[in-house]
């Protein structure tokens, strides 16, 4: 069993770690952005930093990709696990699923950008420092009302909450891959009628 303060300190490194994680995604991006790489390289490159969560659980059954990379984070992913219980995976499948489903549409984005133009092209950098500032709020809120979540709720409540989160992003994520295969369905069809 995990004690109060030794979980307090283990919440730190993780969210020390996680946000680590997030400045190195930032500064790939920002390199990407810097060199004038193309649309489609930017979005396949977003594509892949998306699945790496989701193979994480998946193949690796860890909860999260840095407790694959920080021996340290194991106790508390020994915590999380014991806690969820068998639910454990479900837990995180749900994010997972959302996160796939993104990097679907980023996929897409890859087939219908023209490889020839720059990812900003045109846009100014104001508005790239927005996203990522808003990203980085929405990827710790996440990340903390998910570690929240897990040490003050009992097993049972979170084994509930887990059924009911995982239907709701099943049912979300199927909408979006349902509405990104219209679009590209629709950007084929329009771009494949030739003008009179």
């Amino acid at each position: 069993m995990v004690t109060e303060g030794k979980l307090r300190a283990l919440r730190k490194t993780q969210f020390l770690m996680q946000n680590i994680t997030y400045l190195l995604y930032g500064a790939l991006l920002a390199l990407l952005i810097l060199v004038g790489a193309s649309g489609p390289i930017v979005y396949g490159v977003l594509a892949l930093l998306l699945l790496i969560s989701p193979l994480t659980i998946w193949f690796f059954k860890k909860t999260h990709p840095i407790y694959v990379l920080v021996p340290s984070l194991r106790e508390l992913e020994s915590y999380e696990k014991e806690k969820l219980q068998g639910a454990w995976q479900k837990f995180y499948s749900g994010s997972s699923l959302l996160q796939v489903a993104i990097s679907l549409f980023f996929v897409v984005q890859v087939i219908i950008r023209d490889p020839q133009r720059p990812f900003v092209d045109g846009l100014p950098i104001a508005y790239f420092i927005v996203v990522c500032m808003a990203f980085l709020l929405l990827a710790n809120w996440n990340d903390w009302s998910n570690a929240a979540r897990i040490d003050q709720k009992t097993t049972e409540q979170l084994q509930s909450f887990t059924d009911d989160r995982f239907l709701m992003t099943v049912i979300f994520g199927g909408v979006a891959l349902v509405m990104t295969g219209l679009g590209w369905i629709v950007i084929n069809v329009m771009t494949s009628i030739t003008p009179v």
